[in-house]
């Protein structure tokens, strides 16, 4: 299995869930998690929700598939969408 990196396009074992990682949380205890974001829109316009899985259920599709996140304003912030590539 390959590392999961920040930008990684991933797909989650058991659901089939896929989109890029934009966002990770490390434990104490090792149970490292990602939060994932699908990358399209669905149909009726509302932009889908991320979710957040633990590391052992995630399947690495594509290295770097978003490397660079340009800066929406004068400051970068969690409150900003998350890029599509």
């Amino acid at each position: 299995m390959s590392k999961v990196e920040l930008g990684d396009m991933v797909c989650d074992n058991i659901t089939g869930f896929m989109g890029v990682v934009v966002g990770k949380a490390e434990y104490l205890t090792g149970c490292d998690q990602f939060v994932i974001q699908p990358k399209c829109y669905e149909d009726d316009g509302k932009y889908p929700e991320a979710n957040w899985f633990d590391v052992g259920r995630l399947k690495v599709l594509c290295k770097g598939e978003v490397s660079k996140v340009e800066v929406q304003g004068d400051k970068p912030g969690a409150d900003y969408t998350a890029p599509i590539k």
